[in-house]
């Protein structure tokens, strides 16, 4: 359940087994909206409950009790089709802090192989890097001229250039990776589902929102779910996996009767497990964004008037231009103090600004 970045990868996975039939539910429609191909129409997609579930969060006591959006893709591919398209592996030392605090299997050393089998990029060391996987990544085929200001300011401020910081070290400041073939995004559905959505015993149905899982004597053995005005049930021959994400999947389990008790009570759900962590300890990683008044040119001017039609032009039969931009240009990890071991801050620049709250 769910055709987000894991649910794609899992099914083109499972049904690489011909023996093996796997049927993909997904809330969203397919995902040929111009909002999610070009790269600068993020501003589009997000927020729209077309391609977005729209979430708000709580009000924030400490902002003013400020409600943010928080998106979610609702569409093939999920998140990343609607994500800054922004391709960061994460620093070795937090996989090896993970196995260090117990979660065996997850070193660096260990998820290494993971990384390069699934991503097919130009960039880096053989060694480090994927050339065959089906992700692709790529540098980004037109930078604003800010970003190379951004890159030399940092490298004065004593920063270093790191020309890869997806590969041996993550610290120091670059220009951006992106999730992006010939200028137009490359999502989860595009590099796991298309390839193989003909295969026989692989069945995608979209626009299809699971209501519940189905247990019977404490085992899953399938779900339920909504299509148009019809509600349908699927039944599992072997297991059933949940990637509805971190909002959906918790809330899913929970009105299927899994979750803390007292919560499934007071909702009027009948208890199938009592699991007080489902639902619990969410952490998100919040932007905090500084607007910038600049004498040069940005694409805020350049997206705003009749240009628009010539960079429109210019990414649909060259892939280049300001269409190309996600949000970030150029990036910098760094330290927020001398005395911390290691980067504790992302810094990224971007050649627009925006809202989405």
């Amino acid at each position: 359940m769910g055709a987000g970045s894991a649910g794609c990868a899992v099914a083109n996975r499972l049904s690489a087994d011909p023996d093996t039939r796997v049927l993909l539910l997904e809330a969203g429609g397919v995902d040929r909206s111009l909002y999610i191909r070009m790269p600068a129409a993020i501003i589009r997609a997000i927020g729209n409950p077309a391609l977005d579930w729209c979430y708000r969060a709580e009000p924030d006591p400490s902002r003013n009790d400020r409600v943010d959006l928080w998106p979610a893709g609702r569409i093939l591919g999920g998140s990343s089709s609607i994500n800054g398209m922004l391709y960061v592996r994460g620093a070795d030392y937090d996989f090896d802090r993970w196995a260090a605090e117990g979660c065996a299997g997850w070193s660096y050393a260990d998820v290494l192989p993971f990384f390069r089998r699934m991503e097919s990029t130009p960039l880096g060391d053989d060694g480090i890097r994927g050339r065959s996987g089906p992700v692709r990544t790529a540098a980004l085929r037109t930078t604003h001229p800010l970003a190379h200001t951004f890159v030399q300011a940092a490298v004065e401020a004593g920063v270093t250039l790191n020309e890869d910081y997806n590969g041996r070290a993550q610290e120091g400041v670059a220009y951006t990776e992106v999730n992006q073939q010939r200028g137009r995004r490359y999502n989860a559905a595009r590099a796991y589902l298309r390839p193989v959505r003909r295969r026989r015993n692989l069945a995608i149905r979209t626009h299809s929102l699971c209501r519940r899982l189905l247990f019977e004597n404490g085992r899953c053995v399938g779900v339920e779910y909504r299509r148009g005005d019809r509600m349908h049930r699927a039944d599992a021959g072997r297991e059933v996996i949940l990637c509805a994400g971190a909002i959906a999947s918790p809330k899913l389990l929970m009105l299927s009767g899994i979750g803390p008790a007292e919560q499934l009570r007071d909702a009027g759900i009948e208890i199938v497990k009592d699991s007080p962590g489902v639902g619990a300890n969410l952490q998100e990683h919040p932007e905090g964004m500084v607007g910038i008044d600049v004498n040069v040119p940005t694409y805020n001017t350049e997206i705003n008037s009749w240009k628009v039609v010539l960079h429109g032009l210019n990414w649909l039969l060259f892939g280049r231009g300001p269409a190309t931009s996600p949000y970030p240009h150029a990036v910098a990890f760094i330290r927020s103090a001398p005395s911390e071991p290691r980067p504790d801050i992302q810094v990224q620049l971007g050649p627009y600004a925006f809202s989405f709250s």
